[in-house]
């Protein structure tokens, strides 16, 4: 809703992303082609006029396999 705030996290580990809202994993996806690469944060809403998103306290970590 409203000035709300979500965390959002991904964790990509070998070819399979997994996405999180909130601690809650969303999905995930395996993709033999992606095993290695860059990122970039995106946020859209094509339904909505006017939203704004911010990206504060980003980090980035990797985790032991």
């Amino acid at each position: 809703g409203p000035n709300a705030s979500n965390r959002i996290g991904v964790l990509a580990r070998a070819n399979r992303l997994s996405v999180f809202a909130n601690g809650t994993l969303l999905g995930e996806v395996d993709d033999p082609d992606y095993v290695a690469g860059l990122f970039a944060l995106f946020a859209n809403a094509n339904e909505t006029d006017g939203v704004e998103a911010t990206f504060d306290d980003f980090a980035l970590w990797f985790p032991d396999d």
